[in-house]
């Protein structure tokens, strides 16, 4: 049933004090709503009315050839869920001195470099470590 005959029979009925909302929480009543359709209404229909004079009547409505909601006030056209944000790893932590970086090596001392015939190291270099330079001069290992 539209707005305008919705009205025209409560003013029969002797309800004059008539209240219109969109049935959508996120729909604007127009101003010229006569056409749109009652979803809800309150008093219930059926409901008995003692003193018309004293209700306030209100109707929810839509828009012609929109479905009524299932409640009252339930969004038209929800916002759509929030798009996950992919988590970052924490960040690795970093050598205090990049140049001490160990690389692909690793030599528990300086005899172990000498075997692998890798003396001297210098920093930056894969294998050098602040723990094999004993002045810190960036040369590990001299001989």
């Amino acid at each position: 049933m539209t707005y305008s005959d919705a009205t025209d029979l409560m003013s029969q009925a002797g309800l004059a004090d008539i209240e219109a909302d969109s049935a959508y929480s996120d729909v604007e009543l127009p101003e010229d709503h006569r056409d749109w359709v009652v979803c809800f209404q309150n008093p219930h229909g059926g409901e008995e009315v003692r003193a018309p004079e004293d209700v306030r009547v209100l109707l929810s409505l839509t828009e012609p050839r929109t479905e009524c909601p299932d409640a009252q006030y339930a969004e038209l056209r929800p916002e759509p869920p929030p798009v996950p944000t992919p988590s970052i790893p924490d960040p690795i932590e970093e050598p205090e001195d990049e140049a001490e970086a160990p690389g692909s090596a690793y030599y528990e001392n300086c005899d172990a470099v000498r075997a692998a015939g890798q003396a001297p190291l210098y920093r930056g270099e894969p294998g050098y470590r602040s723990g094999l330079d004993r002045d810190d001069d960036g040369i590990a290992c001299e001989t």
